[in-house]
Parts: structure tokens; sequence; C-alpha cells
């Protein structure tokens, strides 16, 4: 019996020091946002978890790591690229129905060739996007990048994350972002995503219950401020624009749409799980609600300072027909995503500028 203790003992501490060193090693890639070249897996939801989503989905990544075709290499095709969170990922809807590929076929439907990439990641905030902006080579080969974001931003600061903090905290985020070894082609253990906060994201959604009823069972606490938190995101935002527009790239900043809504059924609010405050408990859904509309506000207010076209999804609150839980687009909210952007979309520059000398 000593034995196999000390070789179990062994064992974890030997995969604990393989995770350290490979994240290590990964620390400072400046292609976090990529995933594996040619990596192919399947989602699968179990019935009725995600209303507005029938079958399993398709996640397809081409050579350079974005979830996507191949980039093409001809000189009339408009090159976009999508950043954000989950939102953007949309990991649990089939290829042809998340909103980039979407928005992709809607624009082939126009006389301008156009190819859209997805390089969302579940759980990715602007600093994260910001990190990617600068130091991606994948960026010389786009013309102009859409970003969603702001809901992780909201959820970090609920959880008492620091974005102000220094190289060496935020390094150490990186680092703890994603458990290395459960992702696909690290030694093979495991097929699975990180969510926000530290989360797993299953392929067959089957914790996406429990998540529901902890929030239900839990306190619901008044929120934290929020003054810091949204200056500090108005900062990250600012810098994103100037650090696309140094080199060379077109960005459009995108409000992110929720659930949240007074009004919501009771059908509606089981739902959700988000907004969870450090280990205190929830915020309201009015509070979850309003603290969201303030971050877009943010992102409105340097939209028009920094003359950028804002892309204002704000019609898809509180509306049942296209969420499948808190934020996350169904079917129905993805074509819808899809249509807005690509009706702004339409009668703007999408061809990369000359970066500043």
């Amino acid at each position: 019996m000593r034995k196999l203790v000390a070789l179990a003992v062994s064992c974890v501490l030997s995969l604990a020091a393989l995770e350290l060193a490979l994240r290590w090693r990964m620390r400072d890639r400046a292609d976090f946002h990529l995933r594996l070249p040619g990596e192919e897996r399947i989602f699968d939801p179990s019935p009725g978890i995600m209303p507005g989503i029938e079958g399993a989905s398709l996640l397809r990544v081409n050579a350079l790591g974005i979830r996507g075709d191949e980039m093409p290499r001809d000189q009339q095709t408009a090159r976009v690229l999508c950043v954000g969170g989950s939102t953007t990922e949309c990991l649990y809807l089939d290829q042809e129905e998340s909103w980039p590929e979407l928005l992709e076929a809607r624009w082939s439907e126009g006389s301008q060739p156009i190819w859209i990439g997805n390089a969302g990641r579940s759980g990715f905030s602007t600093l994260d996007h910001l990190a990617f902006l600068r130091d991606s080579p994948v960026l010389d080969q786009v013309d102009a990048v859409i970003l969603m974001v702001g809901i992780n931003d909201f959820m970090l600061r609920l959880r008492g994350f620091d974005f102000e903090s220094g190289p060496a905290e935020r390094a150490l985020r990186k680092l703890l972002a994603r458990p290395l070894l459960t992702q696909p082609g690290m030694l093979g253990l495991g097929r699975r995503t990180a969510a926000p906060g530290g989360l797993i994201e299953r392929e067959d959604a089957f914790d996406y219950p429990s998540r529901r009823a902890h929030r239900r069972s839990s306190a619901i606490v008044e929120p934290p401020s929020l003054e810091d938190a949204i200056a500090g995101y108005r900062r990250r935002l600012e810098e994103i624009v100037r650090t696309a527009r140094a080199r060379g790239l077109v960005p459009y900043l995108v409000t992110q749409p929720v659930l949240w809504d007074e009004r919501l059924d009771a059908s509606s609010r089981d739902l959700l799980w988000f907004g969870k405050v450090s280990r205190r408990g929830y915020l309201s859904v009015e509070n979850l609600r309003a603290g969201m509309d303030r971050y877009n506000d943010a992102l409105r207010e340097v939209c028009r300072e920094r003359g950028l076209t804002c892309i204002d999804l704000s019609a898809l609150n509180g509306d049942p027909r296209y969420f499948y839980d808190d934020c996350h687009f169904n079917e129905a909210g993805a074509r819808e995503v899809a249509q807005r952007i690509a009706d702004v979309l339409r009668s703007q520059p999408l061809r990369r500028r000359a970066a500043p000398s």
C-alpha cells in the first residue's frame, strides 16, 4: 500500500511539474489566441441544455491556427479577423453556424470577395486581445479586425482580477489561464477548452446544469464599484485602436449583447450562470445588465472619440430567441449578429491602410 501511495504521489507531482514546464515554455507566445493548426473537434451538447442549438458542431482550424477556411493569398480578397472571447468563438455552434462564418457567407452574396477568420477564445479579455494585436505576426496578413469585447472584462472585475497589475502578474495569469495538459496535442490527455473563471468546457456541455443550479442556490449580493474598472477598460480599448491602426489594420468594435433583462421570465432566468462575485455570491440580473450597459457605453464613447464605426448590437439585449445562456448566441442569435454586422460594414473600408512610418 505504501508503494502504491508513493507511486500515485510521484505521478501527480510529475504531471504537475510537466504542466508548469509547458506553461513556462509557452508564457511569451504572441499567438496564444490561436489553436493547433489543422485541429478538428466535435461538440455535441446534451439535448435540452442549450436552447436553440440542434445537433453536433464541428470546430475546424486552418493552417494558421484560426477557426475558418484557409486564408487566401490573392490581393483581391479582403481579409478580416474576428477577435473576442467565447461569444466570438461560438464553440458550441457548427462551423457554418458561427457568426464569423455566417458573416463571410452574407458578404459573399455581394460583389466584394472576402475572407473572415475566427480568433475568439473563451475567457479572453481586452488585456489578452491587446497583447495579440501587438505581437502576433498573423496580423500582418490581415486587413481589418472586428472585436466583440467587454463581458470578460466585466466578469474578471467581479472576481477581483487586477487589470492594472504589473508585468509579472499578467504573465502569471497567462500561465494559469488554461490547463495545457487538457488541450489537444498536449500529451493527448484531454479534449477540453477553458471557459470564463477557469472552468473547463466539456464537449457535451454536461456541467451547464450544475453551473446554473449553483447560481440559483447562491446569495444575491451588491455589485462592487466599477469606476476604476470602466476607466481601465476605456484605456485598453483606446490602446487596442492605436495598436491596430499602427499596424495598418482597420478596427471595428462591437458591443456585447446579453440575455440579462429585468423582464426575463423564470425559464430564461434558469439559463443564467454568470455573475459570480468572488466567493460572496452572484449579482442580480438587473445589476448584471446595468454593469454590462456601462461597459458597452464606454465602448461607444471610445468609438465616437476615435472616429470609429461602432457596431451596436444592443437591440438583441434581453431577447431569449437569441441566447442559450447569459450571453452566448444560439443558431438564431448568430444569424442575427452576422446580419447586423454585415448591414453596418457593407459601406465601410475593409482593406489594409498604410501603417504610419
